[in-house]
């Protein structure tokens, strides 16, 4: 009788931990919902040396490029980006680039 009940207690003390690990610990985040959404915009790409900043058609404004060799074949040119706006340092990373006819 007395492990009948020892056993009971443990399985029962088990059970009662397993919902705790199946939904994961609270309020944690993913790398996913860290990431800024993707952005499509239109602008001008400018050099400096080695660094690429990229001017919007929309408002002017000139955000600095923190992966710059994706954009070196495309100094002075017209294109749409794919990317990802970090507006806390105000610098765009991105993830693919389109030509537009001028």
């Amino acid at each position: 009788m007395k492990k009948q009940f020892v056993l009971a207690l443990a399985l029962s003390v088990a059970t009662l931990g397993v919902p705790i690990f199946a939904h994961g610990i609270p309020n944690a985040t993913t790398q996913d919902e860290k990431k800024p959404a993707l952005t499509t915009v239109r602008g001008i790409v400018k050099a400096d040396g080695d660094k690429r900043s990229f001017v919007d058609d929309k408002d002017g404004k000139s955000w600095e490029v923190d992966n710059p060799e994706f954009l070196k074949d495309h100094t002075g040119h017209h294109v749409e980006l794919n990317c990802q706006v970090n507006t806390d340092n105000q610098t765009i990373h991105v993830v693919k680039v389109t030509m537009l006819n001028q």
